[in-house]
Parts: structure tokens; C-alpha cells; sequence
């Protein structure tokens, strides 16, 4: 081939490259648009309104197209695919996140597109010899008026009206955020459309903060309308807000006490409470501040971004109005002083191919809180990270350009945190942190049964799992990879690789999530995928009852319902005020409902009421199946009253008085049904009043902030009559004896934190110095448990075994040993646009739901969470594993402490053999948060337990710490065991716990021996960390399978991630199990026909394993399978002919019957035998070679 001929071709390959984009344009349209106000509203461009072009009938070859009007309201679409023949394409419109006016998006346009390329008009100029949209005028697009009415009053605790303040509302299901200002008397009017709204007060802070003087910290109000018909519905929703009349003052420094420059910019003070409520600012230009809070107990925490100076340790403290003219003394902070970050951070981020990704945010985050810190990479991928000295998380936050919206590369961050110590004044670098190039597009539709698009589903978030994690609960790829859904589409872009898809969608949205969808994306190509959801056609309705279904419908106060069904469906409903009733729209399927009821609001006769848990909270639904679940409450009928004081008899202001029905004695046994729970602060002179319903039992019992170092007085126990006041004093004390020792990890001292609680309501807390050395006060005259916790790592703690103490006065000693090992799911930072809708998913099954714009209006967010085992134990509430630090930073990197705008969902995962191992049941669980101010547990207001899929389900509108729980059992039934796994019974057998086996690393290969059944796995079967866990169901009646007979027990195997004890639906590979066997177990049954059985389905249906080889020296009999089911040993007459087949079992309980049935089958095979028979006859009594699995049992089973 000649040099000439090369040149040629080299030509034109080279203008072809350069032709091919023109006729790519070539059959291309542009749309040219405007949209603005309707003409009430004077006709004006409406900024930021989302547009989206799609086709009529959907297709993989072009899908969407998206953008937002510019500021004069104009948008344009270009490069549209118009193809040899007309198009027909849909243009739909969404309001801008911030919609004041609540405008109502139009009704989506068709249009058809001919074969050339053209632009079409609808932007008012008219377009001279251009093509219109839709055949009928060029003029603008206006949105529509809003039709609904939201009317009401803000006032404050003592009446008077509050001016000035905010009033918003935001849009359950879809894009709408509407804002008022209240007037002069407190009034305010907002209107919506159509759809659910949330509605909350927020203060106007302005540039003068200490001028608010008044709090709201009330979930937000839930407001429904059907549609937005004129003339339209109204409603009224009044707020009652807390006066706030206590000054906290203090003046921000630099590290050496000088002034900060220009600090009104970048320090921001925020005072809070975990009661909800609070205040915060932006310092002024000396550092000043001075907000106002109500009498209670607060956090006081400072962020800053002055570059060199980080956040100080948080401030707690209590304030009250001790004056007789209704004032407040407040807090005094004082000079508050910034500390230095003398430390450094360092490393870079690169690409998989070893290439450096410049323009990154790399954030960091301080292991136990405290701190946060960001940076950018430059063009060689470097990043460097001031902090000060201590432990860090490191990680880049998720690239945005996953959705699709970002035309260069994008980056995927599937690395797990980075986990980074630093000494005061040290550097530490080479924190290299590896992304994933997302080389591949899933252009994606979420469809209803029939698989039409669902163009009406404007919120939802597509998650995205590795391949792998259908397999059980496997970690996803990251927990922040996903997108948004915008009318029924999304884009994503992703590493090439095989994905499960699944939507996550909000309350409200009529549709619920089922199975995953598989997809597999190739790389620089663009696969289709669709995600099925199944439409809310059922109803669970009902009303709020006192004391009973047959008793009185409540009306007048606020209620809400909530249900869930998995970790991703949930439906929520208000209570109507007028009438008692409430309905929500679910899918079919079990559904487990919880409720919310307002204990400060009273009915129409000055009444108020304590939700009462069901004893019962699961409803199944089944096709349009409506189902009645009266919501019951108990009548606070009864008070509970007294005084609190300090060691010194004086009145203890903001203690924290709790009144529960629950005891330590009661743990494992209690009734949820009978389970009440209240508490309230007490005033400026230690008293305190409780509301409650009368005829129950009431445990007293109170808590202060740790920096009193009192020990929390005895519990008291009340039963208070219907219209009677039980009076309880209470009173704190001194410590009057220790408890000391030493805290050792195999001989290795450790810092642990030591928890420790007494049965009469008493905690204590404190960590071990470096040398492992602790002090513990406490006092005498009662049992208490003490326990010590250490988080090793991120993802791994060890604890010691609970140890019960009867501490005499003076010093006791206690040396505790960290013996217990556990894991903790992956920490997580992520960052996404407030205004979408987002969910995170940990690797051991923890989710949390945050519906769009519920932590901020506008900007980002950044949410961190974080597993954590070093948590407090007390009496009534000991986490029963792990919690969760869950934080949130607003675009500047504030912590968000007040108030979220929507409620956020969180379902932790527990499991049945965690609960054997603590003695109690699914009754005595609860969740909830830790309140630093009170230094105690607090339960969440809504729990919801989720017995079949074994998770807890809470709403919050606030970010702690979180944790499920229950009362701790008293010393005479402690339990220590961490080992046991859930038992049922089978109707051949009588089922008892099994025990756990150690666990083997992700894609480690090894043997695992449980009971009489050993495990050898080959590497790669399991991908993440697991174990063996074996129940046991022991022969009592024999099953009968075709001519086999049950010979062993019968074993539930199944491989278990060790995060969350979730099963491993599909191992990666077989693995060999061997059942131990003995001959007496045998009784006339020939040793040679032993085989393993094996069934899917609880033992209705067994299969023989044609892998199945017996043993005989060690008497076990093993096969290949995929661990997943019961197994057994059996035997029998059947001779050489064996059906591998499924075959249904028969459970024969009568012992004559086995008797003559065997008898039979017997005789059968005695009979003359066939040549092929004596064939065989005949190789049996030759000694045979040991099969390759006969000599891996040797070796095991000398191993063991």
C-alpha cells in the first residue's frame, strides 16, 4: 500500500470528522419561547421556571430536553431532532422553587415539528415568516393565577400580634415555595394551588436579630387542596408562637483575644435547642451579638469562615425569667474565642486512569463533630485544607453533573470517607482520593403498570446500587449517586457497569416503589431503563377517638398520621380539625402506621390528649381496599406536678421532667398499647406541671446537662386519679461514691466512653484517658450497669460486656475489657440543590428521606451522617446497637439548627436476634434523639415499627444524634449473649436459636461451623463482610420426601452481612455444606443412601442434591449449593435411582405409619435386582477413592 494511498484516505477521514457535526444539524428545530405572570399580575416575566421538551411518544434516541428562563422570562431549546418525518413533542412548564405569587404551571403544549430546520416561536415578538408552536398565536406563555387561600394569624403566647414575620408554604409533592408577611394585627394571606402545602412562621431577622423576640418550633402545618377551581377554597391556619424575652450577648475574638476583621461576613452565631426553637445571626463588625430565646435550655455554637480560625467547642447553658416583672437576666457569653488551625490536610484527586480532576470541592469534617472545612483542587488536582488538630473525614462531594445537566466530564465518588489524624501544628498529606469517570448516559422514565410515563410526577429521587447489592445489603456505589425526577424522566451518568435503579418518591405522590431496576450501561453510550411504580389505588382512613373505637370522635385539635411500607414508602395525612377524620391514598401491600397529636392544643371543651401507641399498628391493603384504623388518644385528665430542686434545696430551673410508663422491670414484657410518654421543663423556680391521662403507673423521673456533674434523683413512681393532682418533688444529689478502673483492648488501653445508669433512674457518664483510665461518679444504694464503648474506626467499634454494680461509698473499682466487635456502616457527606428532594442510603439499610426544600429554601446543602457506638445508656432508653450523626450546612457552611421547613424521615434497621440477645421484643422498642441540654434520650414524636422488615421509622424536624432503644432490664435479667438468631417453629419441628459464627472479609473464602453444619465458602462468594447464621429446627416428626427420610435436624442457613444482619439473597458462588450425621440418628436407613435436602420455601417442597457425598469417617454427608434455605440430612430405600427434582414433603407424625411405609419401600428395593443393580452391588464392596470432597473434610474436620 503506498504512502499517496494513505495520505488520500487520511483525508478523508479527516473531513469527515469535520462534516459529520453539520449534517447532524441537518433536520434540527429550535424553540423560542417566554413566559410570564397572568395578566392580574401584571403580565411580568417569571424568572427561573423550569421548561422541558419531550417527545409525545417517549424514545431512547431523544428523550428530554431541559432548561430555566432567563431573567426577562425567555428560554430556548435548540438541536432538536425532527428526523425524515414530522415529530410530535410535549412542552411542559414548572414555577420557579421561588414563587411568591403561587403561580400554577400552564397546561402542557403539543407541538409538531416538520422535517427542516426551523425555529419556532412563542416568545410575544412574533417571529416574522416563523412557524408558531401550536397553530394558534405566537404570543407568551402565561402561567395561571393561584385560586386557594391560606388565611390566618401569627400572635405570640400572651396574645399580641407579631409584624413583620414570614409565613411560608411549601409544596409537599412538586415545585412551590409561597411567602407572606404578616401585618400589623398578625395577619397574613397565601395563595397556592393545587396540592399538599406545608405552612410554618419563620422570623424576619433583617439586620436587626435582637429585635425578634419570639419562637416557633412546631412541626410545620399541613394544608390540602383538591385543585385550583375558581373561585378556589379557603383556610385558616393560626400560629401561637413562644415569647422570647431571654438575651444571650457575647463578642466573637480571634484566637488571642484581638478583634477579627470584617467578621459581620463570615461569623454566624446560632443558639439553639434541641426542644426545637432558637435564634441565630451573622455577628456584627466588632463580633457582637445579642439574640433573643425563650427560658429553657441551649446549645450555643459559632461557625466561621475566617480562613486561619475555626469553630470553637459548643456552649451549653440554661436561662430563665426568674424576675417578678416577667424579664430575663439571659446569658452572658462573654469573649468567645476562635481557635487556630495550625494544621494541614493535603493530597489530590485524581481520575481511574491516574489523570488530575482540577475544580473539585474536597470537604472535611470532624469525626465527632466540631468542625468542618473545605477546599478546591487545582489543575493538578491538588487540595490543601487547613484545620486544627484532631480526627477528620475526607471526601469529594458528588459530582452534579450525574443528573445529565453538566455537558463535560463527570466524576463519580464511590470512596468511602477518607479517615485523617493530625497533631497540633502537622501536615498530613498524600490523602489521595480516586473518582470514577461516568462514561455512560441511562436516560431513564418512570412508568405506571401499563408503562406510560408518569409526566405528572414532578418530585422523586432516583437512587442508584451497584450490581451487586440486590444480593442483600450491600453498600451502593455512593450514597449520594442519583437524580432528581422531573415529569416522570431523568438522566443519569455513570462509570460503565451493571446498576440497579430504584425511585425513592415523596408523600403524597400517589405511586409507590416496588423491585429495582436492572440496567446495564455500556461505556460512551446511552441505554434506556425504565422503573415501574405501582399506583396508590387503596385508602386507610379513619378518625380520632378517645379511649376506644366506639368511644367519641375528637375534634379542634392538631393530629397527623403517617404510614410506611419498606424503607421507601411512606403516605402522611392531617387530621381534620372539623370533623375528626382523616384519609390517605396507599398502595396495596402491609402498611404500619404511627401518629402525632398535639399535646398542647386543647378541643372544644379545654381538653387535651397523649397519643396512645396501637398495640397493633399493621394494616394489609389489598387491591382499592379501603380499611378503617381509628387513630385512639387518652384524655390528659390527670396531673402530675411537684418541684425540682438542686443539692441545695433551691429550685432547679430548665431541668428536663420526664413521666413514662415504662420500668426497667417491665423490659421484654411490656404491652405497647399501654405505653405513655411526656415531659416538660421545669420554670424559673423548679416546678413543673405534667398533663396525663389518669389509671396508669408513671415513672418520674429528671435530667441536667452534664456540666452540673449531679447525680439525677431516685425515679418515683405515681398512678394519678381522673381529676387529680399527684404531687412528686424531686430533688438532685452529689455524688457520693465512684467507680474507677482501667478500660483494655486485648491488654491495650483505650479512651472509651463509659455509660453507666442505675435502676432507679440515675446516669452517669465520662471517656478514659489515653492510658485507658476512667472515673465514673455515681451513688449509692442501687444497682448499676455500666459499660464501655470505643469506635475503633469509621466503620468498626468493640464494647465491653454490661457489668452490674451495687458501689458502696467512696471508690469502687471496675476494670471493663472491649471484647465485643461490631461494624458501622461507611460515614457519608453529601451535597445537593435544596430545592430537590433527596435520599441517602447507608450500607447497612439506614435511609433518610429529605422531601425538597424541607432544610432550606434556596442554595445547597451538605448533610453528613455518621455511624456511631459510643452513645449513652440510661434506665429508659439503651440504644439496642448503633445511632447516627446525622448534620446539615447550609451553602455557607452554617450548621442548620433550626427548625426544618418539612419533616425528614429516618428508617434505621434493627434485627430479631439483637433483641433475643438484650431479652426484650418489638414491643419495648422505641427511637428518638439525644438532647445535649437535657443530657438524656428524648423519643420521637412519631415512631413507626416495621415487624416483618425489621426497621424503626421516625420523623424529625431537626439533625442530632439518633438511635433506636429500650429500656434497660433490670440486674436479675440482664442478658450479655450478642449471638442468638430468630427462631420460629415449623410443623415437623420445635425451632430454637442458633448460634453466630465468626465472620469472613468481603470476598475472603474460609469455613464457617455452626452447630453440627460446616460452611466452606470459596473466595468471592460474599461481598461484603458476613457470617453464617444457622437456626435450628429439631426432628420431632420425620418429613418424607419421595423415599427419603429425614434424618438430621432441619437447618435455616443463610449468609448474613455482618452491618446489619440483612440476609445475602444471592451468593456469588456455591459453597460446600456437610451435616454431621450419627447412626443411631440413622436407625434401618443405609448409610450409603445419605443425602442433603434442600428447600426454598420453608420446607413445603424439598429437592435432592445430586452433589450429595457421604462421609462415612467422618460421618458427615455434604454437597455443592447456594447457601439460602433449610437444609437436612436424609436417607432412605430408594435404591440407585434418585429424582433430583423439586418434590413436595409430607410431615409423618404417627410413628406406626414411618414403621410401614419404610417396611415398604424396603421390600421394594429388596427385590431381584436389575443388572444394573448387581452392577452396582458389586462396585460397592470395592473400597472406593475418595472423592475431592471426602478429602476436604478430612482436612476441615482435623482442623476442627
Amino acid at each position: 500500500m503506498s504512502k499517496k494511498f494513505l495520505g488520500i484516505v487520511l483525508l478523508l477521514f479527516l473531513a469527515f470528522l469535520f462534516i459529520s457535526p453539520l449534517f447532524s444539524k441537518i433536520n434540527a428545530a429550535t424553540i423560542q419561547g417566554k413566559v410570564v405572570k397572568p395578566v392580574g399580575l401584571g403580565s411580568s416575566a417569571v424568572s427561573g421556571a423550569e421548561i422541558m421538551l419531550r417527545q409525545n411518544v417517549w424514545s431512547s434516541s431523544w428523550a428530554t430536553a431541559w432548561t430555566t428562563s432567563a431573567s426577562d422570562g425567555t428560554f430556548s431549546l435548540s438541536n432538536i431532532t425532527v428526523g425524515s418525518t414530522a415529530a410530535a413533542y410535549v412542552l411542559e412548564m414548572r414555577t420557579p422553587w421561588n414563587n411568591p405569587d403561587g403561580l400554577v404551571a400552564p397546561d402542557s403544549i403539543a407541538i409538531t415539528f416538520t422535517n427542516n430546520d426551523q425555529t419556532y416561536y412563542r416568545d410575544g415578538s412574533g417571529g416574522v415568516g416563523a412557524t408558531n408552536f401550536d397553530g394558534s398565536s405566537k404570543a407568551v406563555i402565561a402561567f395561571t393565577a393561584a385560586n386557594n387561600t391560606i388565611t390566618g394569624t401569627l400572635t405570640k403566647s400572651n396574645g399580641n400580634p407579631i409584624s413583620g414575620a414570614y409565613v411560608e408554604a411549601y409544596k409537599e409533592m412538586g415545585n412551590g415555595w409561597v411567602q407572606a408577611t404578616t401585618n400589623a394585627s398578625g395577619q397574613y394571606t397565601l395563595k397556592v394551588g393545587a396540592g399538599t402545602w406545608m405552612v410554618t412562621p419563620r422570623a424576619n431577622y433583617g439586620s436587626s436579630p435582637e429585635n425578634v423576640d419570639w419562637t416557633y418550633n412546631k412541626t410545620s402545618t399541613r394544608v390540602k387542596f383538591a385543585n385550583n377551581d375558581s373561585p378556589g377554597t379557603s383556610t385558616t391556619v393560626n400560629f401561637t408562637a413562644q415569647t422570647a424575652n431571654c438575651a444571650i450577648t457575647g463578642t466573637v475574638k480571634a484566637p488571642d483575644g484581638s478583634a477579627l476583621s470584617n467578621p459581620q461576613s463570615s461569623v454566624y452565631v446560632s443558639v439553639w435547642s434541641y426542644n426545637g426553637g432558637g435564634n441565630g445571626a451573622n455577628v456584627d463588625s466588632n463580633g457582637a451579638f445579642n439574640l433573643k430565646v425563650p427560658e429553657g435550655s441551649y446549645s450555643l455554637t459559632v461557625s466561621s469562615w475566617q480562613g486561619n480560625y475555626g469553630s470553637p467547642a459548643e456552649t451549653k447553658f440554661t436561662v430563665k425569667d426568674a424576675n417578678s416583672d416577667g424579664t430575663c437576666d439571659g446569658y452572658a457569653a462573654g469573649n468567645i474565642r476562635l481557635i487556630s488551625k495550625n494544621s494541614t490536610i493535603s493530597g489530590r484527586v485524581l481520575d481511574s486512569n491516574g489523570a488530575a480532576v482540577a475544580n473539585k470541592n474536597v470537604n472535611t469534617w470532624k469525626q465527632n463533630g466540631g468542625g468542618w472545612g473545605n477546599a478546591e483542587t487545582d489543575s493538578s488536582g491538588n487540595y490543601s485544607i487547613l484545620v486544627s488538630a484532631g480526627t477528620w473525614m475526607v471526601s469529594v462531594s458528588q459530582d452534579p453533573g450525574m443528573s445529565g445537566s453538566y455537558s463535560g466530564t463527570t466524576y463519580i465518588n464511590n470512596q468511602a470517607p477518607l479517615q485523617v489524624t493530625v497533631a497540633d501544628g502537622a501536615t498530613s498529606s498524600s490523602n489521595n482520593i480516586t473518582l470514577q469517570i461516568a462514561n455512560a448516559t441511562i436516560d431513564g422514565r418512570v412508568v405506571n403498570s401499563s408503562g406510560s410515563t408518569l409526566t405528572s410526577l414532578e418530585m422523586g429521587y432516583v437512587y442508584v446500587e451497584t450490581g451487586e447489592s440486590s444480593s442483600g445489603p450491600g453498600p451502593m456505589t455512593y450514597s449520594a449517586m442519583g437524580a432528581p425526577v422531573k415529569n416522570g424522566t431523568f438522566t443519569l451518568k455513570v462509570p460503565a457497569g451493571t446498576y440497579n435503579i430504584g425511585v425513592s418518591l415523596p408523600s403524597g405522590a400517589g405511586y409507590c416503589t416496588g423491585s429495582a431496576t436492572s440496567v446495564t450501561a455500556t461505556a460512551n453510550s446511552t441505554i434506556s431503563a425504565n422503573v415501574a411504580l405501582t399506583q396508590a389505588t387503596g385508602t386507610i382512613n379513619g378518625y380520632l377517638k378517645k379511649d376506644s373505637d366506639t368511644g367519641s370522635t375528637i375534634t379542634g385539635v392538631r393530629a397527623e398520621v403517617f404510614a410506611n411500607s419498606g424503607a421507601m414508602n411512606y403516605a402522611m395525612a392531617t387530621v381534620s380539625t372539623t370533623d375528626g377524620s382523616y384519609s390517605m391514598q396507599v398502595c396495596p401491600g402491609d402498611w404500619y402506621m404511627g401518629y402525632w397529636i398535639d399535646p398542647s392544643l386543647t378541643d372544644g371543651e379545654n381538653n387535651s390528649y397523649l397519643r396512645q401507641p396501637p398495640s397493633n399498628n399493621k394494616i394489609t391493603i389489598s387491591g382499592s381496599q379501603t380499611a378503617t384504623k381509628n387513630v385512639i388518644v387518652k384524655q390528659n385528665d390527670a396531673t402530675i406536678s411537684g418541684t425540682v430542686k438542686d443539692p441545695d434545696g433551691t429550685g432547679f430551673a430548665g431541668v428536663w421532667v420526664m413521666v413514662d410508663t415504662r420500668s426497667n422491670d417491665t423490659a421484654g414484657s411490656f404491652s405497647r398499647g399501654s405505653m405513655f410518654s411526656q415531659g416538660a421543663m421545669t420554670s424559673s423556680d423548679g416546678t413543673y406541671s405534667i398533663k396525663v391521662p389518669s389509671g396508669n403507673t408513671y415513672y418520674v423521673e429528671a435530667y441536667v446537662p452534664p456540666s452540673y456533674s449531679y447525680i439525677n434523683p431516685s425515679r418515683v413512681s405515681v398512678t394519678p386519679t381522673s381529676g387529680g393532682t399527684s404531687t412528686v418533688n424531686l430533688q438532685f444529689g452529689n455524688a457520693d461514691a465512684t467507680i474507677t478502673g482501667t478500660v483494655t483492648q486485648d491488654s491495650t488501653p483505650r479512651s472509651a466512653f463509659i455509660s453507666g445508669w442505675s435502676e432507679t433512674g440515675g446516669y452517669s457518664g465520662t471517656t478514659a484517658d489515653s492510658n485507658g483510665n476512667y472515673s465514673l461518679s455515681v451513688s449509692t444504694g442501687t444497682n448499676w450497669h455500666i459499660k464501655a464503648m470505643y469506635d475503633v474506626s469509621k466503620t468498626s467499634f468493640v464494647r465491653s460486656a454490661e457489668s452490674v454494680v451495687t458501689p458502696t461509698s467512696g471508690s469502687n473499682t471496675l476494670n471493663l475489657s472491649l471484647s465485643t466487635s461490631g461494624a458501622m456502616p461507611e460515614s457519608t457527606t453529601v451535597t445537593y440543590t435544596a430545592s430537590n428532594q433527596k435520599t441517602i442510603t447507608l450500607s447497612d439499610g439506614t435511609t433518610i428521606n429529605i422531601p425538597a426544600g424541607a432544610l432550606a429554601s434556596s442554595g445547597t446543602v451538605t448533610v453528613t451522617v455518621t455511624g456511631k457506638a459510643q452513645l449513652p445508656n440510661q434506665s429508659l432508653a439503651t440504644p439496642i446497637n448503633i445511632g447516627y450523626d446525622i448534620t446539615a450546612l447550609d451553602s455557607n457552611g452554617s450548621e442548620i439548627t433550626s427548625n426544618f421547613n418539612s419533616n425528614v424521615t429516618i428508617v434505621m434497621p434493627y434485627t430479631e436476634a439483637t433483641l433475643t440477645a438484650l431479652g426484650i421484643t418489638e414491643n419495648d422498642l422505641l427511637a428518638g434523639y439525644w438532647d445535649t441540654t437535657t443530657n438524656s434520650w428524648k423519643s420521637s414524636d412519631n415512631v413507626s415499627v416495621d415487624t416483618d422488615n425489621n426497621t424503626i421509622t421516625i420523623t424529625t424536624n431537626h439533625f442530632t444524634d439518633f438511635a433506636p432503644f429500650s429500656a434497660g432490664k433490670t440486674s436479675s435479667s440482664t442478658t450479655s449473649t450478642t449471638t442468638t438468631t430468630t427462631t420460629t417453629s415449623t410443623s415437623s419441628s420445635i425451632g430454637t436459636a442458633g448460634v453466630r459464627t465468626p465472620h469472613l472479609k468481603a470476598a475472603a473464602g474460609g469455613v464457617l461451623q455452626s452447630s453440627d453444619v460446616i460452611a466452606i465458602v470459596d473466595s468471592g462468594t460474599l461481598p461484603w463482610d458476613s457470617y453464617l447464621s444457622n437456626t435450628i429446627y429439631y426432628k420431632k416428626h420425620p418429613y418424607h420426601v419421595g423415599s427419603y427420610w429425614q434424618v438430621s435436624d432441619v437447618y435455616d442457613l443463610w449468609f448474613r452481612s455482618f452491618f446489619n444482619d440483612a440476609k445475602i439473597i444471592k451468593p456469588l458462588k456455591t459453597s460446600i455444606v456437610a451435616i454431621k450425621y450419627n447412626l443411631t440418628q440413622l436407625g434401618k436407613l443405609p448409610e450409603n443412601s445419605l443425602k442433603l435436602a434442600y428447600s426454598e420455601d420453608n420446607g413445603k417442597n424439598w429437592k435432592i442434591l445430586p452433589t450429595s457425598v457421604v462421609d462415612k469417617k467422618n460421618k458427615t454427608v455434604a454437597a455443592l449449593t447456594t447457601v439460602k434455605g433449610y437444609y437436612m440430612a436424609v436417607a432412605g430405600f430408594g435404591g440407585d435411582f434418585v429424582s433430583y427434582g423439586t418434590q413436595p414433603s409430607e410431615v409423618v407424625k404417627d410413628n406406626k405409619k414411618v414403621e410401614k411405609i419404610q417396611t415398604q419401600e424396603l421390600k421394594i428395593t429388596s427385590s431381584p435386582a436389575s443388572p444394573r443393580q448387581e452392577s452396582q452391588n458389586q462396585q460397592t464392596s470395592v473400597t472406593p477413592k475418595k472423592s475431592l470432597l471426602q478429602k476436604i473434610f478430612d482436612f476441615v474436620l482435623r482442623k476442627n
